[in-house]
């Protein structure tokens, strides 16, 4: 049998050096709504892929952070007649995947995405006693309780503490401290564990743990993870009511605002609630001032004064025709100036503000009108002594409050592009830059020593359009917005955001619903509660995540490979040209949060950044051709892959169009040229045959005499035929003379001259000189015979007097008459 490396075998290898126990683990649950089954998660292991393998006792499943995929019909297609159950998860050294079933061990086969058969022999049992003989060399301190029960779950993590997994709960032991810390189910908080009776513990490549229980839940605990933020709801006992709209603390409470439920304090110390009801109970702002009285700002119910200590309480409403009265009674914003006094600003479409004077008890107010109208007063802060900055959505203006003078400050850049700023909330840094929040124009800085403003975009691509609160803290800025709570690192230019898997109130953030407390920590109000930001326990998740391909489709439909995900080339036929990969990655801390970039190189060299909703990327119509497929991914704070994850993909072309196609097309296009330049010589010869047709009749003409021009009646024209055959019979002998045609026609000689001569004008000698010429040319132009076989064939022995008297009939030696009429195959032939 072969030897494998249990999951179990990592309990004894935990290491000596034990760190202090905490008791804020947040159990994230990973199982789906309802769990995985009815009964418990009996393992839980993680491949050398990142997959997260979860084994049930009539099931076994695969998890990427997003999606479950089922496995049990992928061995019933083996042997349907057989019941199978599951026992236990392994993997060997080499880091193959194993399963033993009751039916045998079956190893994982990646590449097709199915199991096989590897050893017959089924030994579910596992060694047991890990758990229990760690708790007797631990007896001495360890709780009775514990000593009287083994645990049905045992694990060891990296800080050498150890998980005990039981029916009522999880313990976490930590035998350098003697500490030991029970967890159970808790309704009210989502983070507990899910279900009491733990199964399962095991831990992850990332030294992670995985808890899986009864009701198939299963837990999943990054054991960095740390805890900035505390989150308030509306329940018995706590928050009385949200929104939250208002924040005040002194040194012993936490003053809350809310629309409707009026104000809650709550004990920092204690965390213990009680209520206080205003005039209304629409709170808009707050401030406490050195006298320890709380000043209340409201919607339609105008400024009130609550002395904490005395717990008595002044109103202040607007009155008709009383300048020391409030303009109006609905109040936006509050701030306090020293000891001084208030400033208020009020939900009014005007540029008016007023102060109140602790000392006078008087109002004061500031008509600005002038300087613009038709916009709210957004928000204000107190600058310097003299300075407090009053922000409506068009314009930033610095006032003066000893001279009470009003200057808007020119936005250069949004002035020449012609840019509505939209502007909402503003706040101060310790090097006196004012950071203002927009509605859909991103985050801006104005540096008062330099006039300039410079506009930041990056914050939208977070899905936000609104900033509605800002606070600064030790370089950084938190912002409540639209879409979560963002926080921006201003000497590194980058953002992280956070949400409800976070822990904090939700996306959605209340207008001016901020505050920075006395001891460093951040209030953030919005629709669902209210939130505790502790800067210093902020906590990054170092791990550089691996993308994982965990889908190749086509036609979107998943199919299997010919070799392992992201180790071999896939290659396609022509009709698969539509084609896509979805993708995860090896991190489980809020993998929601993860974000993945992807190209594929050879088709489109851009990046392309998705989130974890979209964690798929799909082509179409791709050409022939070599691809690379390369994912990247973020985890939950932003911190990327070392190297990409690659596929290879070749796209066959299509039978038409592959290079031995183009071969036969191109020899088809030879072909065809050929052919036509075939008809075009053809043509050519044609036209040229023409042409010597032409010449030759001319000679044909001379050389065949016309007997019917000639001949006068019947009698001389047999006679001119009978003569004419026998020069023609004997014109290539040198020898033929008038005394042979004479003696052929039976006729003397001087008779025979005188009758030729009348009829054709031409001696007997000249005649058939002239007969042996045209003779000759004919035989040049249409035959292949040579000069030598020419003057053969017409009786002409000597080659001068053949040139000469050539020459003299058709003004061209024959070889000159041979190279303009003679058809041009027989050019070399010429003697």
């Amino acid at each position: 049998m072969k030897r494998f490396r249990l999951f179990y075998l990592i309990f004894c290898l935990w290491p000596l050096a034990a760190m202090q126990a905490t008791d804020n683990y947040r159990f994230r649950t990973m199982s789906p709504a309802g769990g995985f089954y009815y009964g418990g998660v009996q393992s839980v292991l993680q491949d050398n892929d990142g997959f997260i393998w979860i084994l049930i006792a009539d099931d076994l499943y695969r998890f990427d952070g997003y999606q479950y995929k089922q496995y049990h019909t992928r061995f019933t297609v083996l042997d349907p007649t057989k019941d199978w159950q599951f026992f236990n998860m392994e993997l060997d050294e080499a880091g193959q995947f194993f399963v033993r079933t009751k039916n045998g061990m079956y190893r994982y086969n990646k590449i097709s995405d199915t199991f096989s058969l590897w050893e017959q022999e089924v030994n579910k049992k596992k060694p047991a006693g890990l758990g229990t003989k760690w708790m007797k060399e631990q007896q001495d301190w360890l709780p009775q309780e514990l000593m009287n029960k083994p645990p049905r779950a045992f694990y060891v993590d990296k800080n050498g503490q150890a998980w005990l997994g039981y029916r009522d709960g999880l313990y976490i032991v930590n035998p350098k401290t003697k500490t030991c810390t029970h967890y159970t189910h808790d309704p009210a908080n989502p983070y507990s564990l899910p279900n009491n009776s733990v199964w399962t513990i095991n831990g992850d490549l990332q030294n992670n743990v995985w808890v899986g229980m009864y009701a198939g839940k299963l837990a999943y605990v990054n054991l960095d993870e740390k805890f900035p933020f505390d989150t308030y709801f509306p329940q018995d006992k706590k928050l009385n009511l949200s929104p939250v709209s208002a924040f005040a603390e002194d040194a012993t409470s936490l003053w809350i605002g809310t629309e409707g439920g009026g104000v809650n304090r709550m004990n920092k110390q204690t965390g213990q609630f009680t209520y206080y009801n205003p005039a209304h109970n629409h709170i808009k702002s707050m401030v406490i001032d050195k006298k320890h009285n709380l000043w209340i700002g409201m919607f339609t119910g105008g400024l009130e004064c609550y002395n904490r200590l005395t717990k008595q309480s002044q109103h202040f409403f607007h009155k008709a025709q009383d300048d020391n009265s409030l303009l109006l009674n609905d109040i936006r914003k509050i701030v306090l100036d020293g000891d001084s006094g208030l400033w208020i600003a009020y939900q009014l479409t005007q540029m008016k503000i007023s102060y109140f004077s602790f000392h006078t008890q008087q109002f004061t107010h500031y008509d600005f009108t002038k300087q613009e109208t038709g916009y709210y007063v957004f928000d204000m802060i107190k600058g310097n002594e003299n300075q407090l900055w009053i922000l409506t959505g068009k314009t930033l203006y610095q006032m003066d409050v000893h001279t009470h003078q009003l200057s808007a400050i020119p936005q250069k850049e949004a002035t020449e592009n012609q840019i509505f700023m939209n502007f909402s909330t503003l706040c101060l840094d310790d090097s006196g830059n004012l950071w203002i929040g927009t509605i859909g124009n991103g985050l801006v800085k104005y540096h008062p020593k330099t006039g300039d403003f410079t506009i930041n975009k990056e914050i939208l691509r977070y899905k936000l359009s609104s900033i509605y609160s800002i606070c600064y803290s030790h370089g950084n800025l938190w912002m409540g917005t639209d879409n979560g709570l963002l926080c921006y690192c201003i000497a590194e230019n980058s953002f992280l955001r956070y949400d409800e898997k976070d822990g904090i109130q939700g996306n959605v953030f209340y207008p001016l619903a901020s505050l920075q407390g006395l001891d460093g920590r951040l209030y953030f109000g919005g629709t669902n509660g209210f939130t505790i930001v502790d800067p210093n326990e902020i906590a990054y998740n170092p791990h550089h995540p691996k993308a994982v391909i965990s889908e190749f489709l086509i036609d979107n439909q998943p199919i299997q490979l010919g070799g392992e995900i992201g180790k071999c080339q896939i290659v396609l036929n022509h009709n698969q040209t539509n084609f896509g990969f979805q993708f995860a990655s090896d991190n489980y801390l809020i993998p929601e949060k993860t974000l993945f970039k992807y190209r594929l190189k050879g088709y489109d060299e851009r990046w392309i950044e998705v989130d974890a909703s979209h964690r798929m990327a799909l082509y179409a119509k791709v050409p022939a051709g070599d691809y690379t497929f390369e994912v990247l991914a973020a985890n939950n704070d932003g911190v990327w892959s070392d190297t990409p994850t690659v596929m290879k993909i070749h796209v066959k072309p299509a039978p038409w169009r592959s290079w031995y196609a183009y071969i036969v097309y191109v020899l088809i296009v030879l072909g065809i040229l050929y052919l036509i330049l075939q008809l075009y010589l053809k043509d050519v010869d044609k036209k040229k045959n023409e042409e010597l047709h032409k010449i030759q009749m001319s000679f044909y003409k001379s050389y065949f005499v016309n007997i019917a021009e000639v001949s006068s009646n019947e009698r001389d024209k047999e006679f001119l035929e009978q003569f004419v055959k026998i020069i023609e019979d004997n014109l290539s002998q040198p020898t033929l003379d008038v005394n042979y045609i004479a003696t052929a026609l039976s006729m003397s000689r001087s008779k025979l001259y005188i009758k030729i001569k009348a009829m054709t004008g031409k001696s007997i000698v000249e005649f058939i000189l002239n007969q042996r010429l045209r003779k000759a040319a004919y035989l040049i132009i249409e035959s292949d015979l040579t000069m030598r076989q020419v003057m053969d064939e017409i009786g002409i022995e000597s080659q001068p007097y053949f040139t000469n008297v050539f020459k003299k009939e058709f003004g061209d030696t024959p070889s000159a008459f041979a190279a303009k009429h003679k058809k041009q195959e027989v050019f070399s032939k010429i003697v």
